[in-house]
Formats: C-alpha cells, structure tokens, sequence
C-alpha cells in the first residue's frame, strides 16, 4: 500500500463522490417506491404480482432494500464528522437543526397527512368517499395531530419515508457531543500523521472486522425485532444495523488509514459483492418458501435455525462488502464535480422529501387506469418525477423560506 497518503483533515476537499451516491439514491427512490407500493401494498394497485414485470421490480426490491440506506447512514456519518472537524459547535447545531429537525417536523405536521389521505393504508383513519377539503381540516388531520405516535402503519410516529432523517437525527444527537469532545484527538492527528503512517494496521482491520460482525448480529437481531418497522422501539435491529454504517462513516475520518486499506483490496471486495449478492438471491427467492415482494428480507428471519444463520452471515458479508467497495471505487473513480452534480446537490434532499407525498396524491389516481403492470410503473415513475421536480421549483427554490424549510444549504460548496 501507498504509505505517502496524507490525513484527509489536513488536506480536506469535498468528497463528490458522495454527493454522486446521495444524488443517485435519492433519485432512485421514485422508482424504488413506486415498485414497493405496486407489489407491496395491495390496497394501492390492482397490478398482478405473478407476471415476470412483477418478478423483476421485485429481484429489484431485494437487492436495492437492505443497501441503499446504510450508504446513505455511512456517507452521513463521514460528513458529520468532517463538518465536525471544521465547524464550531453552536455553528453544527444550528446547521443540522436547519437540516434535520425542520424538514421532519414540516413532513409531519403538513406533509405526511396529504400522503395517508390519498392513501389511507398508511393510517388507521380513513377518508370519506369522495375526500374533501372541509373533511380533511375539520376532522381528519386534527385526528392525525391527536394520534402522531400511533397512527403510523408501522405503530410509530408517522414518519413516512423520512424515518432516515428521524433515525439520523437521533444518531447525530448521540454521537455529535462525544466527537466534539475529542476533537482534539482529530485535529492531533494533523501533526502526527507521519507517525501514524509507520504504525501497524492492526487497528483498521480490527474495526473492519467488528463492522462485519455487527452486521451479522443486526441480522439475527432481526429475528425478535424484524426490519423496516420504521419507528425505532419496535425497530431496534434496522437501527442497529444503520448506526453500524454510520458508525462506520465516522471511523474513516478517526482512522483514514481505512480508506486506504479498502482500496489495496478493492478488487477482492468488488468480487465478493458479486458472489454474496448472488447467495443473499438465491436464499431469498429459493431457500424461503413464504417469499414475498413486501420486504423479502424479513419473510427470511422464517427460514429455519441454522439456516437463517448462515444467511444472516451472506447478508452482512453482502452489506459489508459492497459499503466496502463503493466507497473505494467512489474516492478513485467518481470523486469529480460537473454542473450535473451541483444542480442536484442542490435538490436532492427536497426531491427527498416531496417523491413519496406525491407519488402517493397522483398514484391515486393513476392506478384507477388498470393498466399492465409496465405501463402503470413507467406512468407512475415519470408523473410522479415531473411533479417533483415542479414542487421543487416552484415551492422551494424560489423562495428563501422554503429552501430553509426543506433543509437546503444557501450555497454548494
């Protein structure tokens, strides 16, 4: 390995590699929920869910449920602490309230209640036949107000699809104060780097190596408190295994010397993705009898003892490996800024917010069409992609107040 790497805090410039990843997800969530609310929730689409269209949003699904989200988590936890290491406390407070904790109470007390009016599964209050404005503000969004923390499909808050910023906020509360409190440790690292460069990498491959088995005790974990419950108490295994990434993200700014130790075995990473992505399929589709397109990985946690042992192993060594990899490709191959990048850096985050509300108003009335399954999704994919991007356009960007109410930076750096 290149021993004449320099430390990360020293020499500091943005990671557009992870603005690339953040952008890219983000964006892929029109399509991801589209699918999910086709397959996953009968009492919005009358689409089959036998068909091969049907089969392939689902092999969709499986690959893109359990990874997505932890990258996110681990591209948060780096920034974090890369913000941390620059910025004043009162400064990285106000900022991430700005960020975090206004966008999510505005999607709960504005946002989430047009999204379970248009589609009433996701509460247990239902709208009148046909919905009215005088129904919705004289009876059933008090009623949400009055229920917040059990109305939710899940039994929790109703955090919708902003249960990341929900999850974020809370990992961000809890580990912001201790980073704070060494870092002097971090800014330690900028004079002793060179020392650092000749000490063994022992370490770096010691919290790798819990990374991994973290992953493995979130998955059997998920046998008493399973996946994507979405409202933390019921949902401690999801949000285990997410604060693993975060974590994660932290640790390749505490100790830089990861990054460089994953690129040296990027190759050997980038094969084992391949490889356990193919046996986290096979499990999924073949060794579960009862798999289902609604979340197939909780339907796993049925698979008998030592059996769902071993996938629980495949599944973190599937995680591990391809957080591993993407992070090491993205910081050789992507790291680059375009006016694509900056344009949606720039709404990402607000596309965030609005895709699922929308997606829920207008599919609404799409699905009335009855159309085959491929039509329906491109129908939903696009209208529900063009709206977003004019809600974005003309209730956010042009507007001081609504950049600040959606969490937007004044400026991209």
């Amino acid at each position: 390995m290149n021993n004449s790497s320099v430390s990360p805090i020293r020499t500091w410039s943005r990671r557009y590699d992870l603005d690339w990843f953040r952008s890219i997800i983000i964006l892929n969530l029109i399509p991801y929920h589209v699918a999910f609310l086709m397959l996953a929730v009968p009492e919005f689409s009358s689409v089959s869910t036998e068909g091969n269209f049907a089969t392939l949003l689902a092999i969709y699904l499986i690959i893109c449920t359990p990874l997505h989200m932890p990258l996110m988590f681990m591209i948060a936890g780096y920034s974090m602490t890369m913000t941390i290491a620059h910025k004043p406390l009162h400064l990285f407070s106000l900022g991430r309230i700005q960020r975090l904790v206004i966008p999510l109470v505005l999607l709960t007390l504005i946002l989430m209640p047009l999204a379970t009016y248009a589609l009433p599964v996701l509460a247990h209050i239902s709208p009148p036949n046909p919905p009215s404005l005088s129904d919705y503000f004289g009876r059933y969004w008090p009623q949400m107000m009055a229920q917040c923390l059990t109305v939710s499909i899940t039994g929790g808050p109703p955090w919708l699809h902003l249960w990341f910023v929900a999850y974020l906020s809370i990992m961000t509360a809890l580990s912001a104060p201790i980073i704070y409190q060494l870092k002097s440790k971090l800014i330690l690292l900028q004079s002793s780097w060179e020392r650092l460069q000749n000490q063994s990498l022992k370490w770096e491959y010691s919290i790798l190596f819990v990374a991994f088995l973290g992953f493995i005790a979130a998955f059997l974990l998920a046998r008493t408190f399973p996946f994507y419950r979405f409202n933390l108490v019921r949902d401690w295994a999801y949000f285990f295994y997410n604060a693993i990434a975060f974590t994660l993200g932290i640790l390749l700014v505490w100790k830089p010397r990861i990054a460089e130790l994953i690129t040296y075995f990027r190759t050997p990473l980038t094969i084992a993705v391949v490889i356990t992505l193919i046996l986290r399929l096979t499990f999924v589709l073949y060794c579960s009898l009862q798999f289902d397109a609604d979340l197939p990985e909780v339907y796993a946690t049925k698979l008998p003892g030592m059996l769902y042992e071993g996938y629980a192993v495949i599944a973190a060594a599937n995680t591990w490996t391809t957080l591993l990899a993407l992070w090491s490709w993205g910081q050789t191959r992507w790291n680059q800024a375009s006016r694509i990048l900056t344009y949606l850096s720039q709404r990402s985050y607000s596309y965030y917010i609005w895709h699922f509300v929308i997606l829920c108003i207008v599919g609404r009335e799409i699905v009335r069409w009855h159309w085959d399954a491929a039509s329906e999704f491109m129908a939903l994919c696009l209208t529900t992609a063009i709206a977003t991007f004019l809600a974005d356009e003309i209730l956010v960007q042009r507007w001081a107040i609504g950049r600040k109410l959606f969490g937007i930076k004044s400026i991209y750096r």
